[in-house]
């Protein structure tokens, strides 16, 4: 798993497929709405949007094994979750304007 940083936009960053991407999970931030979590299948990897600046994307969680089957914020819209067919939850902290990768979830039986 890699994870590029700010100024992004949606159809620029790293590509691992030439197949377009399937969104499998989309989800708006509880607290304000103000960033939009999406992952999916093809590329594998999740991207983090900020509503503000419109095409340009916040961060690229990518070079996953499998593809993203869920994505979740946490309630006050401080920290983010993507699960995947890898059988991983991986949860995120953002603070500041930075996101860090906070936890790995062992397997999901």
């Amino acid at each position: 798993m890699k994870c590029i940083g700010p100024e992004h936009p949606w159809d620029d960053g790293p590509k691992t497929s030439v197949d377009p991407t399937m969104l499998y999970a989309g989800q708006f931030s509880k607290n304000d709405g103000s960033l939009v979590l999406a992952g999916g299948s093809n590329a594998n990897e999740a991207r983090l949007f900020d509503r503000e600046s419109l095409d340009r994307c916040a961060c690229v969680i990518y070079d996953l094994s499998r593809e993203v089957n869920t994505v979740d914020f946490g309630n006050k819209g401080d920290k983010f979750a993507i699960g995947g067919s890898d059988g991983y939850v991986r949860m995120f902290a953002i603070s500041g304007g930075i996101i860090e990768f906070a936890i790995s979830g062992g397997i999901i039986a």
